[in-house]
């Protein structure tokens, strides 16, 4: 039964946490390419070449053609793009990265001169216009790195748009979760142990699981500090969010059942202590320690008669944004993490100036 409960608290964390995050973005590049100015370049470079070249008697083969299709030529290049495109990784670059996709340039190149001299060769004889002389060859090469610097200028302008978007919403997502972790959260002290007055002007309510590490750090550095420099103007409550495994569960379970007996803070700081070594051996042996009733001690962690305080501190912790341990509440104010002395000082103090103490 502990070890389900364990994997089930464990798993139900896991999906919080997970459920918390923000997504990665998910857009896959897939930018548009002016086809219509794609094609006046095509038409200009071919026509610049076409008005260069001497005039000269075409071999019997070629019949001259001044026009070209530039819309088809358009489409096979937009396919040629689109097609190099669409291999790449759909993952966005980092932001540091500028996108630079490659291009086919030898497949561009013998589409481009298959089209071209294709339209040449079909045209149907006729004589060009006074102002055109007609030319059989076209650079083809330069034509590409004319149509390449196009692509990947259009590419690199709207990725950069896209990235500046994701930053833009971002940052807002960034500031609106800043904003709603700043603001109290209800949370209830239920029937946990607690050291200091009721009536307290600052209770400090902390999820904890006895096999982390920084909760350890908290309860043996920077607690006894905070008691003893605030006295009965502080109440701390300790909760159980036993979220690393079976030995947490078991071990939250252990102080549950010593707090039966009058002496979870004392279970509570041999926990702490011994963190290292903890085992089903140990919590008997300071059962011994701490001259509890082993009897009764042992009737009550066999019978889970503390399991559902345990699921109920849980599901609290949960519904109060429960992402990892320690995990604390400042009358309602939020601060996660083993902080250092100084944060916890700080808000305290905020908090006592509000009500001139």
């Amino acid at each position: 039964m502990l070890t389900r409960l364990a994997l089930a608290l464990a798993a139900a964390l896991l999906l919080a946490a997970c459920a918390a995050q923000t997504p990665p973005p998910t857009i896959t590049p897939a930018p548009t390419l002016d086809t219509t100015a794609l094609a006046a370049d095509i038409q200009a470079q071919i026509f610049a070449t076409l008005d260069a070249q001497p005039s000269a008697t075409l071999p019997p083969s070629v019949t001259p053609a001044p026009t070209l299709d530039t819309t088809a030529l358009a489409a096979d290049i937009r396919a040629q793009v689109f097609a190099t495109l669409d291999a790449q990784p759909s993952a966005t670059p980092p932001p540091s990265i500028t996108p630079a996709p490659t291009l086919n340039a030898e497949a561009l190149a013998a589409d481009v001169r298959v089209q071209v001299f294709g339209t040449l060769n079909a045209r149907p004889s006729a004589t060009p216009p006074p102002s055109v002389t007609p030319a059989s060859t076209l650079d083809a090469d330069a034509l590409v790195s004319t149509v390449q610097a196009r692509v990947i200028a259009v590419f690199t302008a709207e990725a950069e748009q896209a990235r500046a978007a994701r930053a833009a919403e971002a940052a807002a997502q960034q500031a609106t979760q800043t904003a709603v972790a700043l603001l109290p959260v209800d949370v209830s002290q239920d029937d946990d142990p607690a050291k200091g007055p009721a009536d307290a002007k600052v209770v400090i309510i902390e999820f904890s699981d006895f096999t982390c590490p920084h909760c350890a750090r908290f309860a043996r550095e920077t607690l006894p500090l905070l008691l003893d420099a605030y006295g009965d103007r502080v109440r701390f409550v300790f909760r159980d969010a036993p979220i690393l495994g079976q030995m947490s569960v078991i071990a939250a379970l252990a102080a549950e059942c010593a707090d039966d007996q009058g002496k979870f803070w004392e279970y509570h700081d041999r926990l702490f202590a011994n963190q290292q070594g903890l085992s089903g051996q140990r919590l008997f042996e300071f059962v011994q320690e701490l001259e509890m009733d082993a009897a009764a001690f042992e009737t009550c962690m066999n019978d889970q008669a503390r399991l559902a305080e345990l699921v109920k501190d849980y599901e609290d912790a949960q519904a109060a944004g429960l992402t990892g341990t320690p995990l604390f509440f400042i009358n309602g104010r939020r601060v996660v993490g083993a902080q250092p002395l100084e944060v916890f000082v700080s808000i305290i103090e905020e908090e006592l100036a509000k009500q001139g103490q």
